[in-house]
């Protein structure tokens, strides 16, 4: 690269400058890798200069952008880097470093924005466009894109990264990647299907936000001038503290932080202002006595996609709770008027995002809003009463035989009806006739009974009936029994499947063509795998591509996931039989699974575990967050979790919830329904802060991430 060659520092002799420019242009053919590893542990200043070179437009370029000055945007480009200096031996896929550079410039960018960073001059725009709103625009598109590229997955990030900053050809990114053309392929087009769902659920135009990233771009003298002082910052020793504290790119990271520019807050308060005066002049309206018109009262509505808002501002729109319903089927309180007289709280209509309420009575500073939990029925009569007040006697139970004669025995003693649903001791996997013994002498009977049934797997529960003896769910979850279930294809043959995959299994692979090598895992495992010839041509790659592998004692599924990962192919379900496709064939055919949740010390809590799961779990395929998977809470009275994801990650949720059980020892907690008290805005800011105004996150005109 001339880049990296021209800031070689200047010798005294021409020869030596010279040698070291023949230096520099013989390592520019070195990989990212290699020169990662050559500045990491040879402390080789050259690699580290074409390394800069190489990159040094991409990063000023997102600098420049999302930064209010040029003096700004030399700091978040001096940091980039001088992050790469430091931390270059924590880079584990030295392939993606350009996605790595991407996103550290663009968080720095961020955190020039948090305060007055520096006094300095504005930003000198790049290109002069005539009309000045089409100027805007095309930044905000630029800025929307770099923001979006930013959250792309690793590996997605670094191809489209390299394509659109770099125009490199896709047998270069091959090559670049260590992989096939098919691969790169298939990755550029799954890449780019995301970030251009991204784009649109903002409202940018894919086509012209990659434009307009072509049309601000840091100049050659730019990226010259602000490489130089890098490079001459590092060559008297270790490298300097970064302008910006590595910490303050941290929080950003966490929690997804968007800065408001004041373009934003403009923006923002023009349209609150904008509506307050609305509200209020009907207001005023009201109170002189004119006449109402018939919808004065009723809320105004903003129509919007819900998917455009929702999923795009759901961190700071509604509370997670905002699903829950307020009960507005409440007769009103006697004594409230129709105009005039304050209405309870239980008669406030729902609110959803988007809504703007009609300012309540200044004492209303709350509103109560139900939230939907579990809890057991309640059973009454005199039997159950006599059963309640029987639980803490002490008794002497004698229980000799089998599970069969265990219930008449029960209720000969007790002298109280007892019940068995036969459908319980084939759930539990339990044998009728297996013998039962158990002697207990002056214990309360509730003591007497948990010991009795307990490690059986079931309990005994009070009912209007008499006493019914069922499952125990929090211990039968714990021996593997009804954990969860699958909803999309059939439920014994994937439990049939994951035991002949977790078979471990040794296999070597020396150029073998990809279709014998699935078949040959397939004779091994004992397991229908097939190959979905058409999503692989999609991709470009051939069922016949040459694989190679030499793996002992790994589980089936280990190792046909690490065969197939580094093609970007996996393996999913369809029409109950297992198939290998390409990572988008394994996305658009995705698996429903029913998670129960006992055992797990959450209760019924689904939002805890939601969050969870979303945080740890390949945080970019969830729908909230842009991608497909979707959790949405299971019916009955059973707490439980239904989830639409791939293969691969039920198996690492399975998991999760494995390891959640495997810690927990306490009695889960009993979910029910409650009142939650959510407080008000201010008076004159009511009905804001529903992804409109600028309280609720979309940041006024600009939009999540604004104009600059």
């Amino acid at each position: 690269m001339q880049i990296a060659m021209n800031m070689t520092a200047p010798t005294e002799h021409d020869d030596e400058s010279k040698s070291g420019e023949t230096c520099t242009g013989a390592i520019e053919r070195f990989s990212d890798a290699e020169l990662l590893d050559a500045w990491t542990h040879d402390r080789l200043a050259t690699a580290f200069a074409v390394l800069v070179g190489r990159y040094s437009r991409m990063v000023l370029t997102v600098c420049q952008r999302k930064c209010r000055s040029a003096t700004d945007a030399d700091d978040a480009y001096q940091t980039t880097f001088l992050l790469l200096a430091k931390n270059s031996a924590k880079i584990s896929r030295p392939e993606c470093l350009p996605g790595w550079l991407h996103r550290v410039a663009h968080r720095a960018s961020i955190a020039t924005l948090t305060g007055n960073h520096r006094n300095s001059e504005p930003m000198i725009e790049p290109v002069l466009i005539d009309d000045p709103l089409d100027r805007i625009t095309r930044q905000h598109d630029a800025i929307a894109l770099d923001e979006e590229l930013a959250g792309l997955p690793e590996h997605y990030r670094a191809a489209v990264v390299m394509q659109i900053y770099d125009d490199c050809p896709i047998e270069r990114m091959a090559e670049h990647f260590q992989t096939s053309l098919g691969s790169i392929r298939g990755r550029l087009q799954r890449g780019k299907k995301l970030l251009a769902d991204r784009l649109r659920r903002r409202g940018v135009v894919p086509l012209l936000a990659v434009a307009a990233a072509g049309s601000y771009t840091a100049s050659a003298d730019e990226v010259s001038a602000a490489s130089t002082s890098l490079l001459l910052s590092l060559a008297d020793g270790p490298p300097p503290a970064p302008p910006i504290a590595e910490n303050l790119l941290h929080p950003l990271v966490a929690s997804g932080k968007r800065i408001m520019t004041p373009w934003n807050i403009v923006g923002g308060l023009t349209a609150a202002g904008t509506v307050a005066a609305m509200l209020l002049s009907s207001s005023i309206a009201s109170d002189s006595g004119s006449p109402a018109s018939p919808t004065a009262s009723a809320p105004i509505s903003i129509a919007a996609e819900p998917d455009a808002i929702v999923a795009q501002f759901a961190a700071s729109a509604a509370p997670a709770d905002a699903t829950a319903q307020t009960s507005s089927d409440r007769t009103p309180e006697p004594g409230a008027t129709a105009q005039g007289g304050a209405m309870p709280s239980e008669s406030l209509p729902a609110v959803s995002a988007g809504m703007i309420m009609p300012p309540p009575s200044p004492a209303s500073e709350t509103q109560t809003v139900l939230k939907r939990r579990f809890r057991a029925a309640t059973p009454t009569g005199k039997l159950a009463d006599a059963l309640a007040e029987m639980m803490d006697q002490p008794v002497d139970l004698q229980i000799n035989g089998n599970l069969d004669s265990m219930v008449d025995q029960l209720q000969d003693q007790l002298q109280q009806p007892v019940i068995l649903n036969p459908r319980v001791i084939e759930y539990a996997k339990l044998q009728p006739d297996a013998p039962l013994n158990y002697a207990g002498r002056s214990e309360p009977l509730r003591t007497a009974l948990r010991k009795l049934l307990q490690p059986l797997g079931l309990k005994a529960t009070i009912e209007s009936e008499g006493l019914v003896v069922t499952a125990d769910h929090s211990e039968l979850v714990h021996r593997g029994i009804g954990t969860d279930r699958w909803l999309s294809v059939d439920d014994a043959m994937m439990r049939q499947a994951d035991e002949k995959l977790a078979k471990p299994i040794s296999e070597t692979f020396v150029e073998t063509p990809l279709v014998q090598a699935v078949s040959q895992l397939s004779q091994a495992l004992d397991l229908p795998i097939v190959i979905d010839k058409r999503s692989l041509e999609d991709i470009g790659i051939d069922p016949d591509l040459p694989v190679n592998a030499d793996l002992h004692h790994l589980s089936g599924y280990d190792l046909i996931a690490y065969l197939l990962r580094e093609h970007d192919l996996a393996l999913t379900v369809k029409g109950n039989l297992h198939t290998v496709g390409s990572d988008e064939f394994a996305e658009y055919h995705m698996l429903s699974r029913v998670y129960w949740l006992e055992g797990i010390g959450l209760g019924g809590d689904f939002d805890s575990l939601t969050g969870l799961i979303e945080s740890t779990i390949d945080p970019d395929n969830w729908e909230a967050l842009g991608g497909n998977s979707t959790l949405s809470p299971a019916p009955g009275n059973r707490p439980g979790i239904v989830i639409s994801t791939t293969y691969e990650t039920h198996r690492q949720i399975e998991q999760l919830l494995d390891a959640l059980r495997e810690n927990s020892f306490a009695p889960d907690a009993i979910a029910e329904e409650v009142e939650v008290a959510i407080p008000q805005p201010p008076a004159g800011l009511r009905g804001f802060g529903g992804g409109f105004g600028f309280g609720g996150g979309s940041g006024g005109m600009g939009g999540a991430g604004g104009f600059m």
